[in-house]
């Protein structure tokens, strides 16, 4: 680790009430076994005892813990804006106040880093946890391929787990998380930031648990987070470089289009999922998940479920 002793890495940890999840957030973000790492909380105005926690921790280290403190409400995409603000180290890393980091997680992605100075991204594998931060499955990560440009990431949208992906700031473009969208500003960052050339690649390591409950934003507001992924599609269809173009297409049709019927198959709306599952196979023969969804909705069918 001699070469990566003068790196700064910050931690950007985003919350909202979350007194009962952000002490063990912030200390997996301060025992680091890599030293030279900021912890950067930016607080959304939370109601509960969130802040007098975070006060607390920033105390016991002033010289490791940013506070940014919005004086009003203003929501996940412009809080993480604040957030980012404060960011000025080598590379970033982005976590929920609810979510932890392993120890290590900073030093192996360094070394990953190390040993692939192309690459200006880097995700990992991840544990999923409950409430009580009990360990109950992984991260179903989309790909863990390496490749060149936004493209994959548009097509198949988050590749990998956001609390696991270290992002290279030495290339650093003037980006911001969009604040027209609510719950797929972070995939639109990472699109931004690797455009259509940027390298990015994957650790097979385990480094971060993503915490996982029936109020986590994918399980309670499913319908919102579609109808974003929709609008963030069309923002790309119109801003975005013509090398995008074709990959938009496909991209809606996976991310809104799956989303919609992946929903409805888990309501166990079988028929009208079925009907929608048989749509998207139309547009797209190649959609192999798609295949695997339908064949599991006909068997529900066969066997006598509406």
């Amino acid at each position: 680790m001699a070469k990566t002793k003068t790196l700064q890495v910050d931690i950007l940890i985003i919350t909202y009430n979350q007194e009962n999840y952000i002490a063990e957030a912030i200390e997996s973000a301060l025992k680091q076994t890599y030293e030279n790492c900021r912890v950067i909380v930016a607080d959304d105005c939370s109601t509960d005892s969130t802040r007098q926690i975070i006060d607390r921790y920033q105390k016991l280290a002033p010289n490791k813990l940013i506070k940014v403190y919005n004086e009003k409400n203003v929501g996940i995409t412009a809080n993480c804006n604040a957030g980012f603000k404060a960011v000025t180290g080598d590379y970033f890393v982005i976590m929920g106040g609810d979510d932890v980091l392993y120890p290590n997680k900073v030093e192996e992605q360094l070394k990953w880093f190390g040993e692939n100075s192309d690459k200006i991204l880097c995700g990992h594998n991840l544990d999923l946890i409950d409430e009580s931060s009990i360990h109950f499955g992984t991260y179903n990560t989309l790909s863990k391929k390496p490749g060149k440009g936004a493209f994959q990431w548009i097509e198949l949208g988050m590749l990998q787990g956001c609390m696991s992906i270290m992002i290279k700031l030495d290339t650093k473009k003037e980006i911001a998380f969009d604040e027209r969208l609510i719950y797929t500003s972070d995939l639109k960052f990472f699109i931004d930031f690797l455009g259509i050339e940027g390298k990015y690649g994957f650790s097979e390591e385990y480094l971060g648990a993503y915490r996982k409950t029936e109020t986590s934003i994918t399980a309670s507001k499913w319908d919102a987070c579609v109808r974003d992924a929709a609008m963030m599609y069309d923002i790309l269809k119109i801003e975005g470089p013509a090398s995008f173009q074709k990959f938009i297409k496909r991209g809606k049709g996976y991310v809104v289009d799956y989303g919609i019927a992946l929903r409805n198959f888990n309501k166990k709306e079988y028929k009208r999922s079925f009907n929608e599952f048989i749509k998207i196979i139309c547009k797209d023969v190649t959609f192999l998940k798609a295949y695997l969804r339908l064949a599991q909705v006909t068997v529900a069918l066969l066997i006598g479920k509406k």
